[in-house]
């Protein structure tokens, strides 16, 4: 694992403010690059360090309760907030889709008069059975 990702995934576990994860974020690249520099290879300064869920909780642990509160609020918050829009979009757009209802003789196409002329004369074709007037009506 690179030494990006090994930090990467303890960041993303922290339950702490986006300014508290910078900060460790920048502790853990110190750390990492003072231990490389002494000369440890990465795979011995990440297995003494520990798994990231471990040196996750280990951060973890010494937040206040109120700061990882805070943190789970935010993170269910943005996964509800993009949820919330793309619910929202979907709504407008059908409600966009659905066809609206108007007045026959509102709409500027037909004359009211016509269309129930047209209908009473397709009712007594069907009512006589009448396939093919209706076809042609």
């Amino acid at each position: 694992m690179t030494e990006k990702k090994y930090i990467d995934r303890v960041v993303n576990k922290l339950l702490c403010s986006r300014a508290r994860k910078t900060e460790i974020r920048r502790e853990l690249e110190s750390d990492i690059h003072s231990a490389l520099e002494q000369g440890e290879t990465l795979d011995e300064i990440l297995n003494r360090i520990g798994d990231p869920g471990k040196a996750a909780a280990e951060f973890n642990s010494s937040f206040s309760d109120a700061e990882r509160k805070a943190a789970k609020r935010h993170k269910r918050l943005s996964v509800l907030l993009p949820v919330i829009a793309v619910l929202a979009v979907l709504i407008l757009l059908l409600i966009w889709w659905f066809p609206k209802v108007k007045e026959i003789g509102t709409s500027g196409i037909y004359q009211e008069q016509t269309v129930i002329e047209q209908t009473m004369k397709i009712i007594e074709f069907w009512d006589a059975d009448d396939m093919e007037s209706i076809c042609q009506a």
